[in-house]
């Protein structure tokens, strides 16, 4: 098969071709170029315009259609795959488990298989999770803000809390939740979950009601895909219902909690406090009111961007195209 391989800022062209010798020796002739701007601030904001819903078919992928005539296959991390490019090859390959750079409505039509992968960020995010929890109960966060001041604090807007024999309600129990739930079994938690979408039994954690979590944890953390289903998932009602020493903890999509509805929380000291490191408008604006709060903790949606996780969804890629290629559809997009 012919492929053609797209790095960018993320995933590097460079990276790609680290692992080619997985598609050559397997007979395949491939081709790797370099698409888009090199500044990942940039980038991002190109894959928030196309996780809205809006796929770019525009000069800057001139080059891709260039390389990508008489190609069989179309591998790529974050470039774009509009109808245009998919009617032009018989498979697409991405090495991220959300595909909302393809075109998917035309890859259906058009009998195009899409392959993605789960898992490349898991460990980066699930670690940065537990940091982010640490972070904003024992107060290491506003302690550091305040060095960096010059002021020696040690009294902030509440008490820290120790993470021991306090419960975790994990929202969606998927490879990240699960890895959570393990790393925290070592501090001593109670670990609960919420996913209806999670059948098979477990040790390390007590699936319960989406209520009953958020009312009976101390730790709400969000690890749900964003979907029409999920959007919105947190609203005024569910924050109304968490403890008043309650923390929300979000790593996954901004979407996914009212952020109106947590801000008037915090402001309110409705609940301790929170730590974010998704927002709806990124990067945030200079007088956001994220910004003015004393009882939340934020990040700049680098929760999942390790060098490792990158260098593993190029293996994960290669591997789940080989495993097709013998038959499996288990990482094909439905």
């Amino acid at each position: 098969m012919k492929i053609l391989i797209v790095g960018d800022a993320f995933v590097t062209q460079q990276q790609f071709e680290s692992r080619l010798f997985m598609l050559t020796e397997a007979g395949h002739e491939v081709k790797v170029v370099q698409w888009g701007p090199d500044d990942r601030s940039e980038l991002e904001a190109i894959v928030r315009t196309m996780e809205k819903g809006s796929i770019p078919d525009d000069v800057s992928l001139d080059i891709v259609k260039k390389h990508l005539q008489g190609k069989d296959a179309l591998f790529v991390d974050f470039c774009p795959v509009p109808a245009s490019m998919v009617q032009k090859i018989k498979l697409i390959g991405v090495s991220r488990t959300g595909v909302s750079n393809v075109d998917l409505k035309a890859a259906r039509s058009s009998g195009v298989p899409v392959i993605n992968i789960s898992g490349r960020n898991a460990v980066a995010v699930a670690e940065f999770t537990i940091g982010m929890m640490l972070a904003v109960s024992r107060n290491l966060a506003y302690a550091h803000h305040a060095l960096k001041l010059g002021h020696w604090k040690k009294e902030f807007s509440y008490e820290p809390v120790e993470l021991e024999k306090k419960q975790v309600g994990l929202i969606g129990f998927g490879e990240i939740g699960r890895l959570v739930a393990r790393k925290l079994a070592g501090f001593g938690c109670k670990i609960v979950y919420y996913d209806p979408y999670y059948k098979e039994n477990t040790t390390c954690a007590e699936n319960i009601g989406l209520d009953e979590l958020i009312k009976t944890s101390d730790f709400v953390s969000i690890h749900v895909r964003l979907t029409e289903a999920t959007k919105g998932l947190i609203g005024r009602r569910e924050i109304e219902l968490m403890k008043g020493s309650a923390f929300l903890v979000n790593t996954a999509r901004a979407e996914i909690i009212d952020a109106a509805a947590l801000l008037e929380a915090l402001r309110n000291k409705k609940i301790r406090g929170a730590a974010l490191d998704v927002f709806p408008e990124e990067p945030l604006c200079k007088d956001s009111e994220y910004l003015r709060l004393d009882n939340l903790v934020l990040t700049s949606h680098i929760a999942g961007s390790t060098p490792e996780a990158l260098e593993k969804s190029v293996e994960l890629l290669y591997g789940n195209f080989i495993d097709y290629q013998k038959g499996s559809r288990n990482h094909t997009v439905k």
